[in-house]
């Protein structure tokens, strides 16, 4: 594959050489949703970094998240509707009726830098004018707004929007595929830190860590599950260490099966 291209539901990793790939929890229904999602765990955890360094603007963060609603919404249509439709929404839900006043400007967003257009303020407040005295957004949207003014969304008020979002996802799926979509929009600027290796001889087991064995000259041949040493590798099960042949030696925790004998302890044993 291209490296500039990967698949969208796993991830690979190296521990020294050993690449480890993890599988994403994913939809069969709506696996594009799920991508979308972890494109806005991605934007979400990157905003959240901002915010620590006092700059509080999270438009990155909605406009994925508005993305992934419209991805939503055309799997579960099987592509005959979007997000910009007023049919997908119940217009008495505080909630439905933000997510799609947002839609409105959503498009400055992606296209005009945030910056509000004539045509954005006029879908705005036209629907903001034609629902204002039956429901009130879920956070302090305006009635109007004007061409010229940038867009912008604090914290708090993405969190509520955040959480529209998802309302509105668990209105439409199953139990699991909400789970799954709330996994994949917080998973995300993980590292897999260690993996251990056993490696069964007569005496018990030794557990290799998967780093330092790799940096030492062991191979992991995952097609044919074994574990090949460097030649001469030899287990001191007294010091619990491995030694090779060019006099580096690394730690690996052995553990004993009960039946062994005590005094084979102080036998190397080639590994």
């Amino acid at each position: 594959m291209n490296k500039l291209f990967r698949n969208p539901h796993q991830d690979t990793q190296k521990i020294g050489t050993i690449p480890i790939t993890l599988h994403y929890w994913t939809s069969k229904t709506y696996p594009k949703t799920c991508a979308a999602l972890s494109d806005l765990a991605e934007v979400s955890y990157r905003d959240d970094m901002s915010k620590r360094e006092g700059n509080e603007d999270y438009r990155a963060s909605l406009e994925k998240l508005l993305h992934s609603l419209d991805t939503f919404i055309r799997e579960f249509t099987k592509g005959s509707s979007s997000a910009g439709k007023r049919e997908n929404y119940n217009l008495s839900n505080k909630c439905h009726f933000s997510l799609l006043l947002l839609w409105q400007i959503r498009n400055t967003i992606t296209h005009q830098g945030g910056v509000i257009d004539q045509r954005c303020k006029q879908k705005y407040d036209r629907l903001f004018r034609k629902m204002k005295d039956k429901i009130k957004p879920a956070i302090d949207l305006p009635d109007t707004i004007n061409v010229g003014e940038k867009f912008i969304i604090g914290f708090q008020d993405y969190v509520t929007i955040h959480k529209c979002a998802f309302a509105f996802f668990k209105e439409k799926v199953s139990e699991e595929d909400y789970e799954i979509f709330k996994s994949r929009a917080y998973t995300t600027n993980y590292k897999i830190s260690n993996i251990v290796f056993p490696i069964e001889v007569d005496l018990g087991t030794i557990f290799l860590d998967g780093e330092k064995a790799s940096s030492h000259g062991f191979i992991f041949d995952f097609k044919t599950r074994k574990i090949i040493p460097p030649n001469g590798a030899e287990y001191n099960f007294t010091k619990e260490k491995i030694y090779l042949q060019d006099g580096r030696s690394f730690s690996a925790k052995f553990e004993r099966r009960k039946q062994c004998p005590s005094e084979n302890d102080q036998v190397p044993q080639t590994v």
